[in-house]
């Protein structure tokens, strides 16, 4: 009998968890290295295995040397590659799995595999085109087509998602994760109709169907069936979606040692069970008091049960350190953003370690977002518009940083850029309402009010607008807005 892997898609804007065994990338966005490169046929080993733990250490220690009897096997190098891709060792996992490549270079499972590493990293595009040879190897496997239809999704790449979705559906038919996103696409192309015949049909049933109802919700939502909308909102949770993908299965069952603790923790941080997250987490970092990654996550954690100063005095004594380290500074700047009634001088400090985290990786659209907040806080919204607008560049599906941005300029009363700004996210996120409201608020001020009265109604028919700009925003147009004009839209 097959065994079914639950893979946890995250979904909305929120709190950014810091996945166990997680690597931080480098201004140029490369695998860091971790050993000199091998010869084409000698497995990779860690340099210093002392870092690991000493059950890890004997799984590599087995797995390489199978490599080495019989380096022409391509299960064995194969199974080297899942014990650290599984441990979290992504990049002598590539390293595998592309001398795995380099002698069997039309296996589908393994360009997969090193799909997902890539992924893990945050490489997206080099996801993409790694699941897309596998693609091209293996026709019958239906999680290559999903994921590469979320991969593609998230790269804004609609037309091409939606082949890869609709074959995942041909492939099997019973799974949902295809439909899913077929349902999604329907939404994005403004097509509620035909996301409610393919939610009715395939998303109401089983796991799915908390986030099933959601999807329905904004359908109905779309088609002004407010009461509809409604009753299909009330059936949603904030559960995590699980699909079955056995290959992923299969590579999992690597993980050794405290690589299944870290998982564990990581699994209750992304339910956000920060209760039960916390007392492991603890437990391993008294064996790794310098890593940085259970640091990271433990002082998220206090974070997130309302205790923010514990969680910086868990920072502040791994900053002594680590001063040059992104994870920290940027965790740093993070805690004293979200910290109520910080003084001006922690705010000047928490500049500090964000532009700290820059130099570190500049191509982080975290840090520029969280530089944004501070600048906010700061009282220097100039400066705010600025970092919001490049997170969004470094990373396009953060349309929510360009609404920040956007308001902010209409505070600054910079109502023409501010439509610019709502423009560019209404282009890049057809369905986000709180940039309809937005974009009615800067037209409202430009004396553009039919203009913006269709901005407020398609807001009002998305259902999800921030309540209190939609009603401030709907105020004003009607204050403003010449006698004899339309009627106002229902509240």
């Amino acid at each position: 009998m097959k065994k079914a892997f639950t893979i946890s898609i995250a979904l909305g804007a929120g709190a950014i968890i810091i996945a166990a065994g997680a690597l931080w990338l480098t201004k140029d966005d490369k695998l860091p290295s971790t050993t000199a490169t091998p010869s084409p046929l000698s497995p990779p080993v860690p340099d210093d295995l002392s870092k690991y733990d000493p059950a890890l250490v004997d799984v590599i220690h087995q797995a390489a040397q199978r490599v080495r009897d019989i380096p022409n096997d391509s299960e064995m190098r194969l199974q080297l590659g899942m014990v650290y891709e599984a441990n979290g060792i992504y990049p002598l996992a590539e390293q595998t799995y592309r001398q795995h490549l380099d002698l069997n270079p039309e296996d589908a499972r393994v360009w997969y595999r090193l799909a997902i590493v890539y992924e893990k990293v945050g490489r997206l595009e080099k996801s993409i085109q790694a699941i897309g040879h596998a693609a091209e190897f293996n026709n019958k496997y239906a999680p290559i087509q999903w994921r590469l239809g979320l991969w593609l999704f998230d790269a804004g790449r609609i037309d091409e998602a939606y082949n890869a979705f609709a074959r995942a559906t041909e492939i099997d038919l019973e799974e949902p994760a295809g439909w899913y996103g077929l349902a999604r696409i329907a939404l994005a192309r403004n097509q509620p109709q035909h996301a409610i015949e393919i939610i009715d049909a395939h998303l109401l049933q089983g796991n799915v169907a908390p986030r099933g109802y959601q999807l329905l919700g904004r359908a109905h939502s779309l088609l002004g069936n407010s009461e509809k909308a409604k009753a299909a909102f009330a059936h949603t949770t904030t559960g995590k979606l699980h699909w079955r993908d056995p290959w992923t299965t299969e590579a999992m069952t690597f993980q050794t040692g405290v690589t299944a603790k870290r998982t564990l923790a990581a699994r209750y941080i992304l339910q956000r069970n920060f209760q039960k997250a916390i007392p492991i987490l603890e437990d391993l970092i008294k064996d790794k008091p310098e890593e940085l990654t259970l640091l990271s996550q433990l002082s998220s954690a206090y974070i997130e049960i309302g205790q923010p100063r514990r969680g910086k005095a868990i920072l502040d004594e791994a900053w002594q350190t680590n001063r040059d380290s992104f994870q920290i500074n940027y965790a740093l700047a993070k805690v004293i953003v979200r910290t109520p009634n910080v003084s001006q001088q922690e705010l000047d400090q928490a500049l500090m370690y964000v532009n700290r985290a820059i130099d570190s990786n500049s191509s982080s659209s975290l840090a520029f977002t969280a530089k944004a907040m501070i600048q906010f806080r700061r009282n220097r919204p100039d400066s705010s518009i600025t970092a919001f607008k490049h997170a969004f560049e470094l990373d396009s599906r953060r349309t929510d940083q360009l609404v920040n941005a956007g308001f902010l300029e209409c505070n600054l009363k910079l109502y023409s850029d501010a439509c610019v700004t709502f423009e560019t996210a209404i282009s890049h996120s057809p369905n986000l309402a709180d940039a309809y409201v937005g974009s009615a608020k800067a037209l409202t001020e430009l004396g553009k009010y039919d203009e913006a009265r269709s901005a407020l109604l398609r807001a009002q028919e998305l259902g999800s607008a921030n309540r209190s700009r939609l009603a401030d925003a709907l105020n004003r147009l009607n204050q403003l807005q010449p006698t004899g004009a339309p009627n106002a839209p229902p509240r």
